[in-house]
């Protein structure tokens, strides 16, 4: 059994993620936040006995100096634990130290609904733009499904494109009439490159472009990439009335979280209070 916790180490982690089908976003996420630990430390190496409680210091300092968000601080923790059970089979890392519990958003879909999204494709300067608008927009897709989707994840027979999840689950998704002439469009372009992947750009760069976009579409709000999925997600709700149909498409694992992103929580009860008596 390993003495010592290295840095080396996060390569081998990758490729045992990697041997047991994790996403990138996954492989990316473990092996960032484990990068972050040792720069954290000041050392490549550390005792294995001390890893454990240098861990929850490193945590804790974070969460005072550094982690703004809750649920930054809540992924460190999945970061490390993943480190601790991949590389050294340690099972149960961090028992005592409670992870955060990351509160619901609330719904945020664009004002304009899918008319804004539209109008953000229309803004949007490049056919890759305009494939990302309409994956987020049209298809529900999160940047991570987006920045990892790849050609031949979209099937041109029966218009669906297969979004890779949270978990590693994936889903297919049917590609609408409003969304195929972009997505296709880009792919075609991707495939003229001999390119296999859709996109290739960090996380950042593709949230600051549908931030970028919004603003310069004039729509109300500051939007973001998950306005756009909750705008996709609220405009088949309203259309189908069935909340299983919208948690599918969007790859939830619950409908709860669905419930939050379709903004139905406040809207039911408010018309659940409108009594008609006279009935």
């Amino acid at each position: 059994m390993a003495t010592t916790v290295t840095r080396e180490s996060i390569e081998l982690l990758r490729q045992r993620l990697s041997v047991e089908g994790k996403s990138e976003s996954t492989k990316r996420g473990y092996a960032g936040d484990t990068r972050t630990f040792f720069d954290w430390l000041g050392s490549d190496t550390l005792p294995i006995e001390d890893f454990e409680f240098k861990a929850a210091e490193h945590l804790n300092f974070c969460k005072k100096y550094a982690d703004r968000k809750m649920s930054t601080t809540a992924r460190r923790v999945s970061g490390l634990r993943g480190f601790a059970w991949y590389v050294h089979g340690i099972d149960n890392f961090l028992p005592r130290y409670a992870t955060p519990k990351v509160a619901p958003g609330a719904p945020h879909p664009l004002i304009e609904g899918i008319d804004g999204v539209l109008q953000m494709i229309d803004t949007a300067r490049t056919t890759e733009e305009r494939a990302l608008v309409a994956l987020a927009g049209l298809c529900g897709a999160r940047v991570s499904e987006a920045r990892e989707l790849r050609v031949c994840d979209i099937d041109l027979v029966d218009m669906i494109v297969t979004l890779g999840g949270k978990r590693d689950k994936y889903r297919p998704v049917p590609i609408s009439r409003q969304a195929m002439p972009h997505i296709v469009g880009w792919m075609i372009e991707v495939k003229n490159m001999g390119r296999e992947n859709m996109f290739d750009m960090c996380d950042r760069t593709a949230r600051n472009w549908l931030t970028r976009i919004h603003k310069e579409a004039g729509l109300e709000g500051e939007g973001s990439s998950h306005d756009l999925r909750m705008t996709f997600g609220t405009a088949v709700y309203e259309k189908t009335k069935d909340i299983r149909v919208v948690q599918e498409l969007l790859g939830h694992a619950s409908p709860t979280t669905t419930q939050i992103y379709i903004g139905i929580r406040l809207s039911a009860m408010r018309n659940g209070v409108e009594l008609d008596l006279t009935a």
